[in-house]
């Protein structure tokens, strides 16, 4: 491949991928105002200023629309996790309570501004014709995400003498994931007093931290 080609490449690249980002962007806007049931693939293709058929050149579908706008919150949902982490002072228990506090404070931030994420968090878990829950992979990744990080942490824990895992340290951030699940899901956030989630937090952490000190 020449020069040319290759630079013609990436310039078609850049532009699919500045394509996708601004359609990313609309359809987060409309799935916020109108829910996400009821914007249609037309809605998003007209705020874009193209062609429903064009718009099918760079997503398959609503749902994988939705995806990508759920992938997108996830990857910045991490990136706030890893910068409370990095800027923890203290031990293990310290920088644990960071990552949950600061990736619950997100999820009620983002339920106060748009109600109608509940919605859209529907299309990451589905049920099965035999009735299990299907997971979407972009969810999968991101509950990866946070268990290794965890992970880390209840193995740093153990090493200085400051926490006593109960199994082995992946065990122990699963078992930390399922004490909060209530707070990381917004079916669930959408049911509670928003002022109250962060003191019921705390209490549930606390809890939790008396049977993991050392």
């Amino acid at each position: 491949m020449n020069v040319n080609a290759r630079a013609a490449k990436a310039e078609q690249k850049n532009r699919g991928a500045e394509a996708q980002g601004e359609i990313l962007r609309h359809a987060e806007e409309l799935f916020s105002h109108y829910g996400y049931a009821k914007t249609n693939i037309g809605d998003i293709a007209e705020r874009c200023a193209m062609s429903p058929g064009n718009l099918y050149r760079y997503f398959e579908n609503k749902q994988a629309i939705g995806l990508a706008v759920c992938a997108a919150y996830f990857r910045i949902s991490e990136a706030e996790m890893q910068a409370a982490l990095d800027a923890a002072e203290g031990g293990a228990e310290a920088r644990i309570r960071a990552l949950i506090t600061t990736g619950v404070g997100m999820l009620v931030r983002e339920m106060r501004q748009n109600p109608k994420l509940v919605e859209l968090a529907e299309i990451v878990c589905e049920s099965a014709d035999d009735g299990k829950l299907v997971i979407a992979q972009e969810l999968s990744d991101h509950l990866d995400w946070r268990v290794a990080r965890l992970t880390e942490e209840v193995a740093r824990g153990a090493r200085a003498g400051e926490l006593t895992p109960v199994g082995d340290p992946t065990q122990t951030a699963m078992a930390l994931l399922l004490a909060t699940k209530a707070f990381w899901i917004p079916f669930s956030l959408a049911k509670m007093e928003l002022d109250d989630v962060e003191g019921q937090l705390e209490i549930v952490l606390e809890l939790v931290f008396r049977g993991l000190r050392a």
